[in-house]
């Protein structure tokens, strides 16, 4: 009797391996058809998968880029809604290019189909490519958010608003219908540039721009616009209405300021100071009042009487009070 131990990495016993050789390790495609959450709060999906012509559904994890405690990820799938009724309708049914649900790729732990892993998606059958090879190197697309890069390192978010979500548009054995926007709200975007700006805009009427190669601030709301230049030789306004509203103060402080108004322009409040530290003007005014009110004419004949004796005087003294109820100081 031979007691040898053999190798049974050489010379295994194929009962003893029948479970083991008969695991499928082989990846599938499959399309999300549901998702719960499991007792250990872990979100599940059940992904449908076809083996050997038969439909089988299999409880997968979602794996993502990071794992640890500090570090994750967590992303929710989009879910096809199926039952076996509807999907015995007709083989054209069971196709993946019918359904709206993401599609997936998945692997088993172990061989074993009771343990899957999504890996990550493929283009679903019913959408068209966006990308071309000369185009833009990045772009996804989640609920309707859409993020771009371009070969050059400009960086965008775009809300396109989905107005309408395909998985209740979809109809068992036709193609799946495109997503409908929100053409009111769609369009808005923030976006760094690849020389460094930073844009912010509904792309329609109202942006803040940070154009970091003229190191300029602009912040525009239909015709009206207001330039901030880093350099501090101006502060450009231009509109045909600006209301500036502070309870507390409103400073703006520049080396030159610059304002134009193309109608009118009206400045209000219950102190008002104009001048510098040497000189303010409301004071001025008042104070050549002062000045005039105890100056006399030269007649041929003399001199005559200081204007505070005139009696229209006290119309001029009555302008006096006004100013010197809205001086402000410096």
């Amino acid at each position: 009797m031979d007691y040898t131990i053999k190798d049974s990495t050489l010379h295994h016993d194929p009962a003893s391996f029948k479970v083991h050789d008969s695991r499928d390790s082989a990846l599938k495609v499959g399309i999300v058809r549901d998702v719960y959450q499991a007792y250990t709060e872990e979100i599940k999906y059940i992904v449908e998968i076809q083996q050997s012509n038969i439909t089988v559904p299999v409880v997968c994890s979602l794996m993502t880029r990071w794992g640890g405690v500090q570090n994750f990820e967590e992303y929710g799938l989009r879910t096809y809604k199926g039952s076996s009724t509807t999907d015995n309708m007709g083989a054209a049914y069971k196709t993946y290019d019918t359904k709206v649900g993401d599609v997936v790729i998945v692997a088993f732990l172990q061989g074993n189909y009771r343990d899957g892993v999504i890996l990550g998606g493929i283009r679903h059958p019913a959408r068209k490519p966006e990308m071309t090879a000369d185009d833009i190197t990045y772009r996804s697309q989640y609920n309707g958010i859409e993020t771009t890069i371009t070969d050059k390192g400009a960086y965008r978010v775009t809300n396109k608003a989905i107005l309408s979500q395909t998985l209740s548009l979809a109809v068992p054995g036709l193609p799946v219908p495109p997503a409908v926007f929100n053409p009111t709200v769609a369009g808005s975007y923030f976006e760094l540039g690849d020389d460094g700006s930073w844009t912010v805009t509904d792309n329609l009427q109202q942006t803040l721009k940070i154009d970091k190669t003229s190191q300029k601030t602009t912040i525009t709301s239909g015709k009206c616009s207001i330039t901030l230049d880093f350099l501090g030789l101006t502060t450009a306004i231009e509109a045909p209405k600006i209301t500036v509203t502070g309870k507390i103060s409103t400073d703006i402080v520049a080396p030159m300021i610059n304002m134009e108004a193309k109608i009118s322009a009206k400045l209000k409040a219950t102190k008002i100071a104009i001048g510098n530290d040497a000189f303010e003007l409301i004071d001025g005014l008042i104070q050549l009042i002062d000045a005039l009110g105890t100056s006399a004419v030269m007649s041929p004949n003399g001199p005559c009487n200081p204007l505070n004796t005139v009696p229209s005087w006290p119309q001029v003294l009555m302008l006096k009070a006004k100013l010197t109820a809205i001086k402000g100081s410096l």
